[in-house]
């Protein structure tokens, strides 16, 4: 009982270990596809927001800028440049301006004298300088100028003050729509990243790209001084170059597509960047016309150690019910059973006066009443028990005798069945004669069976069959003899070889042998043929069929020719039907096979279905490439892969040839 007691314990511990490791892989999963769904609203909503809070940021210093360079004084002054009190106005004007940009800082660059005056704000002054269209760095104005934009965002450099700005370039028009100058303000990239790009949440950054996907503010300062010193757009860092994956490239691009064309307002994606994986949130920017990604490393904001307190609970939870199991277990059972168990040793060491206490109700109660019960009986019975026992042995004993004799002889008969029926099937010193290459596949699913296959040299050429007799065991046997007898008798007395004729004169005289027109006893047997009459040197081959189709291959494509649905000698076979002979053209590759139904129907065991004609038309081209002598294996093989362990269904015969 301790064994038994020792058994449950680690039955329990084997479930215990078993529950908790499936509870943590489902709670594991179930918390992944939680904080997957948290985090993707994260980033959703951080996305949104750094949007708003860049683009308030941003569009305050855009609107000044538009502000300023729509300022009628300004614009005045750009086009009258040399005007003295025009230009004490104006940057007056624009110092005014200056002390609302958040930089502190203006420029304006006329178009008509390409001067630029700027004031880099703190404790600066006005500067003035010309710009060069052949200068990389002034660039930026010429290119504005092409631009039909009312403002652009650009990143650049500035070699005199060490700092790298976002200048916003605004347009300075005239009375007649033409532009006359860009103006404008800049935001101190170090701050703007400080403000905006830099989170103060652990596992989250932004960065801020265009839609060519460089970068334009990152955490990484070295990216973003990178790209405002170089000119060449094809040697900027863009965030396409610090994904490796090209899936997440083109997804990436997709976004920006998507959201570019407004159809969503946000779009998370999967991305690793520099060995790490993060859970990419990125929003458009339309005012702009920049991209902020924030990129979130959802390990970091949400960790599985946040569940541990549940995890733990369930756990304890979990011991605390084995726990109660274990102590009704040994209450309810274990205890009962171990009274039973020593009750039925003593019984065993002949003791059947031992009886065991009825302390409860429920099954073990009315166990152990049967067990009082049962050792009564056998104490009374044990006296003349050995005496039945003999009787009884010696009973079986005779019985068994009787009927393995019986066996034997049935056996001995059904083999010497065997061997007359395997005298009627053709010898294969007789088909390799005849035959270039051939192969037969035999298999009574009993030791004898309906199923054979017939061959017959007449005239110029050979004919050669396959037949599927009703029935199986000893009663197809019979009928197979019966028609092999009266196939033989057809081949004797007909004038011409005429495969179709064979098979009506077949007919009648199978109807006649077995009295179909004089009984109407309820057995009716008949027989399905496939017969073949073979030309060698003619390379010509005439089939007519019963019920049985003749399978040609060429070595790529298996053609079935099937025979006519008339059936041979039942009742219902019309004496008048006229079967269709099949002219069949031969050629030295070509490989003709007959089969009976045996081992098309073969089930393969779990669903019922059989073989089928599709999969053996397969299997035909398959076994094409192997010599003929090899195909019967073959064939086996693939209807024991396919049956498994289905018992047979019926008797099997394929035949395989070439002329």
């Amino acid at each position: 009982m301790n064994r038994l007691k020792s058994k449950f314990a680690l039955i329990i511990g084997a479930v215990y270990l078993f529950i908790g490791a499936l509870t943590v892989l489902v709670f594991y999963a179930g918390t992944d596809r939680i904080i997957r769904h948290l985090g993707t609203r994260f980033a959703e909503q951080h996305a949104l927001l750094e949007k708003n809070k860049i683009l308030s940021l941003i569009e305050r210093e855009v609107a000044l800028a538009l502000k300023l360079c729509d300022d009628p004084l300004i614009r005045k002054w750009c086009t009258e440049e040399d005007n003295p009190r025009l230009k004490e106005l104006a940057f007056d004007q624009l110092e005014s301006y200056r002390t609302f940009f958040r930089d502190r800082s203006y420029f304006i660059a006329l178009v008509k004298s390409h001067r630029y005056y700027y004031h880099l704000g703190g404790h600066g002054r006005l500067e003035t300088t010309l710009l060069d269209k052949d200068n990389p760095a002034d660039s930026w104005f010429f290119t504005h100028l092409r631009s039909k934009n009312d403002f652009a965002l650009n990143l650049d450099y500035n070699p005199a003050i060490n700092e790298t700005k976002i200048w916003i370039n605004a347009v300075v028009k005239d009375g007649h729509n033409d532009t006359v100058a860009i103006g404008g303000s800049g935001l101190t990239i170090s701050d703007f990243i400080r403000e905006v790009v830099l989170s103060r949440t652990k596992g989250i950054s932004t960065v801020l790209i265009d839609k060519a996907g460089v970068i334009q503010a990152h955490a990484n300062d070295a990216y973003v001084k990178h790209n405002a010193t170089i000119r060449d757009d094809a040697k900027k860092i863009t965030m396409y170059g610090l994904i490796a994956n090209p899936d997440e490239r083109t997804a990436l691009r997709q976004i920006i597509d998507d959201l570019t064309a407004g159809r969503r307002e946000v779009e998370t994606m999967d991305v690793a960047i520099d060995g790490r994986h993060y859970l990419a949130a990125v929003a458009y920017m339309k005012d702009i016309h920049w991209y902020n990604i924030v990129l979130l490393d959802v390990s970091q904001v949400v960790r599985l150690t946040d569940f541990l307190p549940i995890i733990v609970t369930v756990i304890l939870s979990f011991l605390l019910m084995l726990l109660i199991i274990a102590v009704m277990l040994n209450r309810m059972v274990l205890k009962p059973l171990t009274a039973m168990t020593n009750a039925s040793l003593q019984v065993s060491r002949g003791d059947y006066t031992v009886t065991v206490d009825v302390q409860q109700k429920d099954e073990f109660g009315r166990l152990a009443s049967t067990f009082n019960s049962m050792t009564a009986m056998v104490l009374d019975h044990t006296h003349n028990l050995e005496n039945k026992v003999h009787e009884r042995t010696k009973e079986l004993l005779d019985v068994n005798a009787k009927l393995e004799e019986s066996r034997k002889q049935i056996l001995d008969s059904i083999n010497y069945a065997r061997m007359i029926q395997s005298s009627i099937l053709p010898a294969s010193p007789l088909l390799s004669q005849h035959l270039r290459e051939w192969f037969v596949l035999y298999a009574p699913r009993d030791i004898v069976g309906g199923d054979f296959y017939y061959f017959r040299s007449i005239g110029d050429g050979f004919l050669i069959a396959v037949i599927d007799c009703t029935g199986h065991g000893v009663p197809g046997a019979f009928m197979s003899m019966t028609v092999n007898a009266v196939l033989n008798h057809v081949v004797d007395t007909i004038e011409t070889v005429d495969p179709a004729g064979i098979l009506g004169e077949l007919n009648r005289l199978v109807r006649t042998t077995l009295n179909r027109d004089t009984t109407s006893d309820g057995i009716d047997s008949g027989l399905d043929i496939g017969l073949c009459y073979c030309i060698p040197r003619e390379r010509r081959v005439v089939f007519a069929g019963a019920g049985i189709a003749l399978y040609l291959c060429d070595g790529t494509a298996v053609t079935e020719i099937k025979g006519d649905r008339q059936r041979l000698g039942y009742r219902r076979s019309r004496i008048d039907f006229s079967h269709t002979n099949h002219e069949i053209a031969v050629s030295a590759e070509s490989r003709l096979y007959l089969t009976t139904d045996g081992f098309l129907d073969q089930g393969d065991g779990t669903r019922g279905f059989g073989f089928g004609r599709a999969r053996f038309k397969s299997t035909i081209v398959a076994a094409s490439r192997l010599p003929m002598s090899d195909q019967g294996d073959f064939f086996l093989r693939a209807l024991h892969e396919f049956s498994g362990t289905a018992p047979q269904r019926d008797d099997i015969v394929l035949l395989g040839f070439s002329l």
